[in-house]
Order: C-alpha cells, then structure tokens, then sequence
C-alpha cells in the first residue's frame, strides 16, 4: 500500500517534468508533431532497451490481444489530447490552461464507479470531490492580472484536450481488469503506448513537414520529453497494477493529476511570474488536502 502511494507521488513529480518541458518547448515555438515524435521515439528506444527482445515478444500473443488494443486506442487519444494541450500553452495563463486538461481524472474515476462497481470510501469521494472543486476553481475564476486570464475559445480547447486524455485513461485502466494471462506486463505495454504514439505523430508531421527543418527547436526538448515520458509510464502501469490489485485504480489519475497541478501551477508562478491571488492560493491548499484525503481513503 505505501509503496502505490510512492509510486502516485514519483507519478506527480515526473508529469511536473513533462509539464515543464511541454511549456518551454512550445514557448520556445517548437513544432509540436515534430516535438511529440521525437520524444515518443526517444522514450520507446528506451523501453525497448529495457524490454528485451524476450519481453517484446508478448506484444504479439494472441491471448494480450485486447490489452494490446486498449493501450494502443488509448496511446492514440492521449497523444491527441496532449497535442491539443500544448498548442493552448503558447500565450499567458499557462497553469489554467494546462489544469484544465488535467481534470480528465474525472472520467476514469466516474467510470470506475458506475461500470466497474469499485469500492469507493466516502473519504476518498471528499478528497476527489475537492480536487475537482479546486481546479474548477483555478480554470474559471479570473484575477486582476491578465496573464493569468483565459479567452472562451482557449477554455473550449482545454476541454477537447479533457475529453480526449480521459478518454485515453479509461482505455489505458482497462487491461488491469483483465486475468493475468490477457494482459502485458509493464515495459510491453508501456512500447505498445509510445509506438502508438510515434506512429501518429509521425503521420501527422508528415502532414506538416515543414517543421522537420527547426530540429535545433524539437530535438533538445523532444529527447528530455522523451526520456521523462518512458519513465512516467513505467511509474503509471506500476501504479495501476499495484493499486488495480487492492480496488484502487480509480484513484491513481486523480491523484496524480492533483500533484502535478500544484507543482506546475507553482512553476508558473516563478518562471512566467503569473500572480496568484488569495482565492487561487485557498484553492491550492484545498488542493493538497483533497490529495491527502483521497489517499487516505
């Protein structure tokens, strides 16, 4: 049990990192099918490293099938939601507009609820509910300061990029339902995710190849997103795993995505000096409550 919720907090820090890196990239005017394909080439490279030949060849059996199918779907609704995420981080009001996204957790949460009968206990269900009361809180409420401000058309953007990364979370949670024998083990199924993903942003840059040419823009950013991604998916099926064997599966993309939401938030605060007023800092702390609150139950 303490180890699953190590491994929620290491899950947090390194989607932080992601964060960081998806923020300067596209600050920086990286192309971002350019940017996605290198680092989802970097990070499968990685894990392939890792896997071994041995270890890939249960891609292939015909039982992991529908597992190989949920991480695949999955791998590519999240590469679609992500993609839309950072294309809405180039202007002012990053952390707002990057928390929106993040309340994707509702999605396989609900779900875990009313189709998979999870136990859910009413400590937890407070700790979630004021994770999402706190970042509705930071993603409508609008401060004297612009920069920290979001138009209508971005917010309706960030809600695209909500639906298609929770969608992605559900396909990804399913195969820790499935018995033993139909599912893959943890560096496989992190290959088939990052394949997925390198194969869809390869399609699309070949679409727009014009941004091949800035390799000196996506290649530094892409390459740390990469190395940071194959280690956040190593965390996240470990994760899933341990926490699917207890009932607890539900909890691990809200968890993670209410630490990640509170680091980034206060990196933006320091790096692009967006200002937080008291409403927005009693959110945070309602945030690192609700985290605690939904570990605890």
């Amino acid at each position: 049990m303490n180890t699953g919720y190590w491994l929620l907090a290491a899950l947090g820090a390194a989607w932080t990192a992601i964060a960081v890196i998806v923020s300067e990239g596209r600050r920086n005017d990286c192309p971002v099918p350019q940017f996605y394909f290198t680092g989802s080439l970097v990070a499968l490279l990685i894990l392939m490293c890792l896997a071994g030949a041995e270890g890939l060849r249960g891609i292939f059996a015909p039982d992991a099938r529908l597992a190989v199918c949920c991480f695949f779907c999955g791998s590519i609704l999240n590469g679609a939601g992500q993609a839309v995420s950072m294309m809405n981080l180039k202007q002012g009001g990053r952390a707002l507009a990057y928390a929106i996204p993040q309340q994707a957790f509702l999605f396989p949460y609900l779900w875990s609820i009313f189709f998979w009968e999870q136990h859910i206990s009413i400590i937890s269900v407070a700790g979630i509910g004021m994770i999402v009361t706190a970042v509705l809180h930071l993603s409508v409420t609008r401060s004297g300061d612009r920069s920290a401000a979001l138009s209508a058309r971005r917010i309706a953007v960030a809600l695209l990029a909500m639906t298609l990364i929770g969608t992605s979370q559900i396909a990804m949670i399913t195969p820790t339902r499935f018995a033993a024998a139909q599912t893959l083990p943890q560096l496989p199924a992190a290959c088939v995710i990052l394949g997925a993903n390198a194969l869809f942003f390869l399609i699309w840059s070949s679409i727009r190849p014009r941004g091949f040419g800035a390799f000196r823009l996506y290649l530094p950013f892409g390459a740390a997103w990469g190395i940071c991604a194959a280690t956040s998916y190593c965390i996240l099926l470990s994760a899933l795993g341990m926490l699917g064997r207890i009932g607890q599966s539900g909890i691990v993309f809200p968890v993670g995505a209410g630490i990640l939401i509170f680091l980034y938030s206060l990196f933006t605060t320091i790096r692009y000096r967006e200002k937080l007023d008291w409403k927005r800092k009693c959110a945070f702390a309602a945030l690192v409550c609700g985290i605690f609150l939904a570990k605890l139950g």
